[in-house]
């Protein structure tokens, strides 16, 4: 008999060994579409419930999940959109599109603008050259671009934070697939995104190897669509949503993982399939 497991969270406790495997896709989906929404924000995924919008017509997007969320437009667009502080549970934010089109956009926490927690709203009809918003629309968070350091890592598939690359987030850019990523012990102040295939990200120590978000950061590491990523022997403490998050990941595995004091949980798998679990240490979430 099959197990079939999308959503896997870790939130509190000790887990000595969970497992999630499935070849079939069942996605679990937290939170209430809010009546007269046209987009709601439930926990990882944008639901849209307007048949259709028209130029001139308020859109109601509305959060009815438990979690923080926001909204930023995948074009970088700053005249409308919502912070995460204006967009709590039970928040609505209200915008008026004036030009028809396909507006695209994503919740920067649970995804980015091509992976996770994304939407796409249709608006039809002629233009009516004015734009309404609900409030003053705060410039979409800053985004942090680490490139690759000019020195070239060894080309032994193994690349060493810091000795040969600075940053966890810069080592894993410069990863090629099937290439090992290894930390030394220390702290680092990164919330680091992992898009690359066959990546191992291993710490040399679990207690050691500490990831801190400093109550500032979302998620401590975040694997976005890809596959067989391992994620292991580290720590990650005061992140304001998640430890270890992964997202439509496929083949996934998180081993020998410690993580507290983080706003949501302290290991996350979402839609995501075919991974494993083990091993893991959290503590300190809701």
């Amino acid at each position: 008999m099959r197990r079939v497991q999308t959503m896997v969270a870790v939130g509190f406790g000790l887990v000595t060994s969970l497992t999630a495997c499935s070849d079939d896709k069942v996605v679990t989906v937290v939170g209430v579409a809010p009546a007269g929404a046209s987009v709601a924000a439930l926990d990882n995924v944008f639901q849209t419930l307007a048949a259709a919008v028209q130029v001139g017509e308020e859109v109601v997007f509305a959060n009815g999940g438990r979690n923080d969320h926001n909204i930023l437009p995948s074009n970088g667009d700053t005249s409308w959109g919502v912070a995460k502080d204006d967009f709590k549970p039970g928040d609505e934010y209200r915008h008026t599109f004036s030009e028809p089109g396909t507006y695209e956009y994503y919740c920067s926490i649970h995804g980015t603008d091509k992976v996770g927690m994304t939407g796409s709203l249709t608006v039809t009809g002629e233009s009516s050259g004015t734009a309404t918003t609900q409030a003053a629309v705060p410039a979409p968070e800053p985004v942090v671009e680490v490139t690759a350091p000019a020195v070239v890592p060894n080309d032994d598939g193994v690349i060493d934070v810091p000795e040969e690359v600075a940053t966890i987030q810069g080592a894993v850019d410069a990863a090629a697939p099937g290439d090992l990523v290894l930390i030394a012990p220390g702290v680092y102040h990164e919330a680091v995104n992992v898009t690359t295939d066959n990546l191992t990200i291993r710490g040399l120590d679990r207690n050691t190897v500490v990831l801190d978000g400093e109550f500032k950061l979302d998620n401590g590491v975040r694997v976005l669509g890809a596959k067989g990523v391992a994620v292991e022997n580290m720590t990650a403490i005061n992140y304001t949503a998640n430890g270890f998050f992964f997202t439509k990941a496929v083949g996934y595995r998180g081993s020998y993982l410690t993580a507290y004091r983080t706003g949501d949980y302290g290991v996350y798998a979402f839609d995501s399939v075919k991974g494993q679990i083990e091993h893991i240490y959290a503590a300190g979430s809701p």
